[in-house]
């Protein structure tokens, strides 16, 4: 599978040993890069540094969005270990570990805890899901069922665990960007073939 990919010049061992050991998830991600490893390895660097972003409690949950995919990495369900969760836009948070995305083993926390979602424009939000003892979001307890829109470096706390959260976004420019990029650059291509004709008249 890797040795299809470009190489780049930069050292990229993390991201190859990160993504050998994941090994649907890089099938995924490699179609959606189109074989193109600099983007693939600018995608897993804030995976592999999610832990290093954590200043307030040991767990996080990384949200990367590329415009074609989005998915989530925690190390929730264990402390030393990163779960990757698949494609989608509704992930339920809680204790059971046979009907949730990201299974929470802590008595604190309800069988279904939450519900983390993502929508258009980019948005993620979390939403309680009429658990006993609540959903935080910067100390600010959720009334059940209320939706809060969740922004980088947020931090969330299911019962008495609490989570940073933080998102990375990958969104190619849409079709009219690019379209009124070209017209910008024809526009200042031919304001300065015009300043040249005058220059020449003028001389």
């Amino acid at each position: 599978m890797l040795s299809n990919l470009t190489y780049p010049n930069q050292n990229t061992d993390k991201a190859f040993n990160f993504l050998e050991k994941n090994t649907s998830f890089l099938r995924s991600l490699v179609a959606n890069c189109k074989h193109d490893i600099d983007q693939l390895t600018t995608i897993i660097e804030p995976i592999l540094n999610a832990p290093k972003r954590c200043e307030v409690a040991p767990f996080y949950i990384q949200a990367v969005t590329t415009g074609k995919s989005t998915f989530l990495v925690t190390n929730l369900s264990h402390a030393e270990t990163v779960q990757i969760i698949d494609r989608s836009e509704r992930w339920i948070l809680g204790r059971s570990k046979s009907d949730c995305a990201i299974a929470i083993p802590e008595l604190s926390i309800s069988r279904y805890h939450a519900i983390l979602g993502h929508e258009a424009g980019n948005n993620f939000f979390i939403k309680d899901a009429g658990s006993k003892n609540g959903t935080k979001v910067n100390n600010q307890r959720l009334a059940t069922s209320e939706s809060c829109i969740l922004k980088d470096g947020d931090l969330i706390q299911f019962g008495f665990i609490q989570v940073e959260f933080f998102i990375t976004s990958f969104i190619e420019e849409s079709i009219e960007e690019k379209i009124q990029e070209n017209e910008d650059v024809w526009l200042n291509s031919q304001n300065f073939r015009e300043e040249c004709l005058s220059c020449s008249v003028i001389k």
